[in-house]
Order: C-alpha cells, then structure tokens, then sequence
C-alpha cells in the first residue's frame, strides 16, 4: 500500500488519477510512531499507536479530499479495484462558467494594493507545504495587479466590468508605456484563473503549479515598475515565489486545454 507522497510522486502519465484512492492510504509503523510523539507531545491526551495509526490515515484521507474533493467523492463511489485493473475514470467535466471580478476605478487604489500584497504574503508563507494555498495567492495577486494598473491606466481607459478586465488594463498601460516588462501571457493567464476556474481544484487548473511561481514573478515585475512604496514588500514576494518549489501533483487537463503549454518557465 502506497502513503500520500508516494501516490503523488509515482507517476507522470497525464491520464494518471489525480489522487490515490482513499482505501489505498496507509500510514507505516515507523511514521505511526512518529505521529504518536508528536501527537503526545503537543496535547494532555496520551495517544496509542492504533490510535496514533488510525488519526495519521485520517488527516491523509482529508489532504486528500482538499486536493481533489471531486475525484475523492467519486472514488468512495467505486471500491478500490485489486492492482493492475483501471481505476474507472471521472465523468466528462462540465465547462467552468465564467465570472467577471470587477477592479474598482473609482477605488482608493494604495489602500487596495498594500491590503492584497499582505494578503499575498501571509499566503506565500504556506503554498509549498499546503498548494491549496495557491487559490488565495491568485485572489490577492489579480486585486494587487489589477489595482496597480488601474491606478496608472490612460484617461483614455472606458470603464469596463466584463471578463479580461486585468487584461485590458494591462494592454492600455502597456500602450502608454512599452518600456515595461511584455508579460501579456502570463496577466492573462491571473485573469483566466481568477475569472473562470477559481472554484475548480488547483490540479484541474490549465497550468502545472510548477509553472505558478514563473506567472506570479511576471506579474510582480509590472508592479515594482508602477509602485516604488511597495518595493520592500514586493521584494520580500518575489523572494518568497522564486524560494518556492511547489510538489507536481498529477492532474488532469482542462477542457481544451494544451498540456504542452504547461512546459512554460519550467
């Protein structure tokens, strides 16, 4: 029986399921022992090992659910098949419907920027022990840029509110300042993920996380161009993303999605 890391690690076939089936999670005697000490060492319970073992394949199977709750829900469907026999794939994934995240321009854009790049920060700190941790970063990263770019977009910008709103302020600034960093590919894909596949688990994005940090630096670069006051902090985030090697989980593609796109940074 295989541990949560070994299910994570073992394969590169893009086919491959997401995550391990919950069934096939075990945790060894040695970790058991660890858990325990750990566990006896932290709290005024004193834990078995049984108990110890049980609690251990009890957080796996929730870390789990965390990454994938679709593919979990549907492998506590199907019973875990003996080995060499196909686990039974999902059904045909229902395409995401789009939502427009409006950039207030009326907004006090400084407040708006400095309480995203805390938000980044505080959510950097976790992405590479916990990747669900990504989802936020991606929120606070298209509020900050978005405001960035607000706050510097041409008197010639009209008010828009539909889709691609970060986009069409990037290509607005851009066009009045073509000294700055050409990174409309990786704006766009912040704008795609915030607007459309949020809600969707982070190893369903049309991006390998691998690739995250590489998009997330990109974005940063246009801001410490526009905003010389949050230089210190944006620093500190670039560090923090170029310090960050997320674990590649397997994942399964997006609808109409190109997985050869995702060798983008790597």
């Amino acid at each position: 029986m295989e541990t949560l890391d070994d299910s994570l690690r073992s394969s590169e076939d893009e086919n491959a399921p997401l995550i391990p089936h919950p069934d096939s999670l075990r945790v060894s005697d040695q970790q058991a022992r660890r858990l325990r000490e750990i566990l006896n060492a932290s709290g005024d319970r004193q834990y078995t090992k049984l108990e110890a073992k049980y609690r251990g394949e009890e957080l796996l199977r929730l870390t789990v659910m965390l990454l994938d709750p679709e593919r979990y829900k549907h492998n506590l469907e199907h019973p875990l098949l003996p080995p060499g026999f196909p686990m039974s794939p999902l059904p045909p994934d229902t395409p995401p419907v789009p939502r427009a995240f409006p950039i207030k321009l009326d907004a006090d854009h400084p407040r708006e920027i400095e309480r995203s790049l805390k938000m980044l920060t505080d959510e950097l700190r976790f992405v590479k022990r916990r990747p669900t941790h990504w989802r936020w970063a991606l929120v606070a990263l298209y509020e900050a840029l978005g405001h960035t770019l607000a706050a510097h977009r041409p008197a010639t910008f009209l008010p828009y509110t539909g889709l691609d709103q970060v986009t069409r302020l990037f290509d607005a600034v851009v066009g009045e300042n073509p000294e700055l960093p050409q990174v409309r590919e990786s704006v766009g894909m912040i704008d795609r993920l915030r607007t459309t596949y949020i809600t969707w688990g982070i190893t369903r994005w049309p991006v390998g996380l691998n690739n995250l940090p590489g998009i997330f630096i990109d974005c940063i670069q246009v801001m410490r161009r526009h905003d010389a006051t949050a230089e210190t902090s944006l620093g500190g985030i670039e560090r923090c993303l170029l310090g960050s090697a997320p674990r590649t989980l397997p994942r399964r593609s997006a609808p109409g999605h190109n997985a050869g796109d995702d060798n983008r940074n790597s």
